[in-house]
């Protein structure tokens, strides 16, 4: 990862070529049945999110995109992007870059 990415943060990130800005949800620690998840569970591929910006070339009136809005997209075809966190404390960010045809639809 460049150096240029890692000291930029999420605001600064703008989809371009017809590509969507989607964080991820939150990942389970545990199961319903209460059983812990090892990392490398948590860390399994995405296939949903919400829409954080996205390509302003984009015909938006086949996805209807607004801040906010959930979306199903294929397994693997996203770029995962990291943004560091601003504090020890905190948790990097995960963000995934997504082609708006690897949409496959969104959650009303």
């Amino acid at each position: 990862m460049s150096d240029e990415l890692m000291q930029t943060d999420v605001k600064r990130i703008e989809p371009k070529n017809g590509h969507i800005l989607v964080k991820p949800p939150a990942k389970e620690k545990q199961t319903k049945g209460g059983i812990y998840l090892p990392e490398s569970q948590k860390a399994a591929s995405h296939t949903q999110g919400e829409v954080i910006s996205w390509d302003p070339d984009i015909d938006n009136r086949k996805f209807k995109l607004q801040v906010g809005t959930k979306v199903i997209f294929n397994k693997f075809s996203y770029t995962e992007i990291r943004v560091p966190a601003k504090d020890a404390d905190s948790k990097d960010t995960i963000l995934l870059m997504i082609e708006s045809k690897n949409i496959q639809g969104v959650i009303a």
